[in-house]
């Protein structure tokens, strides 16, 4: 993550702790935890799996409460004062899931080809594996690393789900080329990033 996109989300981190602190305020006094968000947040995508074939209006209201309890773990850590890199790890790690569980109820439900989704989950996983990798060397943490997989691979995580709202309202399957799309771009990005990984031992 570069100093603009480390800008642009620690201002989007303002905008989302103004917009959601009364929320925080109220789950506070509930004695309610950020990690208790984060696994109601995965949770949903989980359903999601099991209701998308039969219901895409069910699927499409788990998919905004999931992202909107995403986005409130961390509005919710920052207003308790528990942020920190292990617990970003965990967030990140939940996010992972999500959006796997997502991209495999597509293909449960027979919207989006089984080889296809692989190759999407399998170069997803790697480019924010390899991010979160090289990254650990450029930032200060105050765990073991910091967890910082950038904004590409999660702009994709969530142009797939406004992809899934477009097929609902449109009527019309083009997941598939969606989906194919972000599997190639996500490969270029591995690869990139693997290369940066690789050159970077060579020159020690």
């Amino acid at each position: 993550m570069n100093e603009s996109q480390q800008k642009i989300y620690n201002q989007s981190a303002v905008v989302r702790n103004r917009l959601f602190q009364p929320i925080a305020f109220l789950l506070d006094k509930l004695k309610i935890k950020p990690d208790f968000l984060t696994l109601l947040s995965v949770a949903a995508m989980f359903v999601f799996i099991f209701v998308v074939e039969n219901n895409y209006t069910l699927g499409i209201w788990l998919v905004a409460i999931s992202i909107f309890l995403d986005m409130l773990d961390g509005v919710l850590a920052r207003y308790q004062k528990t942020q920190s890199d292990k617990g970003k790890l965990k967030d990140v790690l939940a996010d992972n899931l999500s959006s796997l569980l997502f991209a495999f109820g597509l293909a449960a439900a027979g919207l989006v080809n089984p080889l296809i989704i692989i190759a999407y989950v399998y170069f997803m996983v790697m480019s924010k594996i390899l991010r979160v990798f090289l990254f650990s060397f450029r930032y200060q943490s105050d765990w073991l690393f910091k967890p910082v997989a950038g904004l590409l691979p999660n702009f994709i995580v969530y142009i797939s789900y406004i992809s899934f709202l477009a097929f609902v309202i449109s009527n019309n399957n083009f997941l598939n080329w969606i989906f194919l799309i972000f599997s190639f771009f996500l490969a270029v990005d591995a690869l990139y990033f693997l290369t940066k990984i690789l050159n970077k031992r060579k020159s020690r």
